[in-house]
């Protein structure tokens, strides 16, 4: 199924096999594809078709406007499991808003004073897409881990799917955790965002990890289901993707790719009668042959993979990890997150916690705090990669 694609795809949209034909959204994307390439390399009579990491986007930028959680220990535990009301917050407003949170254990309102121009100063708080903005005073940038899917990922804040939440809670105060989950999203609908979404984006410095949970909605099968994506089509779009990160400067070893999880039938009859999704076949075969297309699919692009559907099925009683034989439930999400928690922590490691811990303060200058400036200062210099 893994081909050399896009240089071997014809404007007639015929693969080297001579039986697959590019979708709309596939030539619309190698047409962007193209495009980029031509602009970078107009001195040159070679294109490559995966552009250059250029930070700039010529195309319009969706931005999403920033719900900023700024306090102290209530604030940093946000998103635990037993403190989630920032999941909350975030589940309440996914696909609305971005959740930041500036949350520092043990700080005070002077401690948390010293803080706001190295976390806040240049951020055009009307506009800007970004979180770390230009400044003409150092600026501490939070790496960014983005996690990309459809519904297992919109949902992932929600206190009954809540992997979201455990990876936010898991990398509190070492990254922000962007969501970008687009319910009864497939690869075609997907690669359709890539451009809109992330183009601008500073991968190679600003990203730790991007994960991309697809295939549920392409494994789905039946007579006028728009949501289903043929095998080679699915292919095909999962490695534009991949591969349009990697183009965008982002390391294929900062990528993790899950393909579906297990599907349990009976659990899901019941709900997809009440959504109108009768026509919607999905069994759990489907599930596993697409989940093994995306373990070829990272093979490829050598980057990395969580087997999902294999784990599951590994696993006693598997189907109590679903809440409706689809998205996880409490245990699925646990599971889920020590799938990639291994994985977060090999990407992230070298990340410190961002800011000084409150200890700093009381023990470089007593409990005079004649100057807690300078724990920040003293800080920021130790941590330079961290400072725009």
């Amino acid at each position: 199924m893994i081909r050399n694609r896009l240089g071997n795809m014809s404007d007639s949209g015929n693969s080297n096999s001579g039986s697959y034909h590019m979708s709309s959204s596939q030539k619309e994307f190698q047409n962007y594809y193209y495009s980029q390439a031509s602009s970078a390399n107009s001195s040159t009579t070679s294109v490559n078709l995966a552009p250059q990491p250029s930070y700039s986007s010529s195309s319009p930028l969706v931005c999403y406007p920033k719900v900023i959680l700024f306090g102290d220990s209530l604030t940093q535990k946000c998103m635990h499991p037993e403190s989630n009301w920032g999941s909350l917050v975030a589940d309440f407003l996914a696909r609305k808003c971005d959740v930041i949170v500036r949350g520092y254990s043990g700080y005070n309102t002077r401690k948390c004073l010293t803080l706001l121009p190295y976390l806040f100063d240049g951020i055009n708080f009307d506009e800007s897409c970004e979180m770390c903005a230009h400044s003409s005073s150092p600026l501490v940038c939070y790496p960014k881990v983005i996690l990309f899917g459809d519904s297992l990922t919109q949902k992932c804040m929600h206190p009954e799917s809540n992997w979201g939440s455990l990876v936010a809670d898991f990398l509190a105060r070492k990254c922000d955790v962007i969501v970008r989950g687009y319910s009864g999203y497939n690869t075609r609908k997907c690669l359709t965002l890539l451009p809109y979404l992330f183009d601008g984006i500073n991968f190679k410095n600003n990203v730790a990890a991007l994960l991309i949970c697809l295939g549920a909605n392409d494994a789905s099968a039946g007579q006028g289901n728009e949501s289903h994506v043929p095998e080679e089509e699915f292919v095909e779009n999962l490695l534009m993707i991949g591969e349009y990160f990697v183009g965008r400067g982002l390391n294929p070893s900062k990528i993790i790719i899950t393909g579906p999880p297990a599907f349990h039938a009976p659990a899901w009859e019941d709900k997809a009668k009440a959504m109108g999704l009768s026509n919607h076949i999905r069994t759990n075969d489907l599930a596993k042959k697409y989940s093994a297309l995306v373990s070829e699919v990272t093979k490829h692009l050598k980057c990395r993979n969580i087997p999902l559907h294999t784990r599951m099925m590994a696993t006693e009683n598997w189907h109590e990890m679903l809440i409706d034989g689809l998205h996880f439930g409490p245990l699925g999400a646990q599971f889920y997150f020590n799938l990639l928690q291994p994985h977060l922590s090999h990407l992230t490691y070298d990340i410190p916690q961002l800011m000084p811990n409150w200890k700093d303060f009381d023990e470089a200058y007593g409990h005079h705090y004649d100057h807690p400036e300078q724990a920040v200062q003293n800080w920021v210099e130790k941590n330079p990669y961290f400072v725009k």
